[in-house]
């Protein structure tokens, strides 16, 4: 499996996880964010959000991020450990 250009340490193992733990990551797009998040909520995702022009919240189970990975246009995938949120979510 091809990483993208960046993947945060700490989050490298979760392709290999069989967790059902939710995670949140920010997913940067280096194409069509659209296209990009048609392509992530086509997985089992609990959440997407538009964050800025060229990043995705993504709310999934751990065990499920590693379809993340194989997706064409991502530039870079790092924890949500900031707690980002988006206008309207709670």
């Amino acid at each position: 499996m091809e990483m993208p250009e960046f993947v945060e340490y700490s989050i490298r193992h979760l392709p290999d996880s069989d967790s059902h733990d939710s995670v949140g990551l920010l997913v940067g797009c280096s194409g069509d964010r659209d296209e990009l998040k048609r392509d992530v909520c086509s997985l089992d995702t609990e959440r997407v959000d538009e964050v800025g022009r060229k990043t995705l919240l993504v709310e999934l189970p751990a065990s499920e991020a590693g379809e993340i990975w194989e997706l064409d246009s991502i530039e870079s995938i790092e924890p949500n450990d900031t707690g980002v949120e988006t206008q309207g979510s709670s």
